[in-house]
């Protein structure tokens, strides 16, 4: 059976100005505004949005994500996606944005990258 509703949970990490949120679910119109509130509230320099327990995400998810993206980069901060299954990158590619996003394959790629960078 498929997971119908998104849960997003903040995520106690030990890096200063990192935050990472798990989602489990989909992302779709459903959620979407759910989601929006969730990354509007977060004022963390590093935003790490784990999708690795996300199956799918319709348009208006992907709308969500690159506001989120644009939001970021407009007040200096980065938004980070890690853990994506091969269907979320196939739309990502379709919607040609793939390219506009930052992805990792993992978490601990993601952070590997965020303490190389402030060294």
């Amino acid at each position: 059976m498929i997971q119908e509703d998104l849960t997003i949970t903040p995520l106690p990490i030990e890096q200063e100005g990192v935050r990472v949120i798990k989602l489990d679910g989909p992302l779709t119109l459903k959620s979407v505004f759910e989601f929006q509130d969730a990354l509007h509230a977060e004022k963390s320099q590093t935003v790490i949005l784990d999708f690795s327990t996300v199956p799918y995400v319709d348009s208006a998810g992907i709308g969500a994500i690159v506001r989120g993206h644009v939001s970021a980069c407009n007040q200096n901060r980065r938004l980070l996606l890690v853990g994506l299954a091969d269907r979320v990158v196939t739309i990502l590619r379709v919607s040609k944005v793939e390219g506009v996003l930052v992805r990792f394959p993992s978490l601990k790629e993601a952070m590997a990258s965020i303490q190389s960078r402030a060294s």
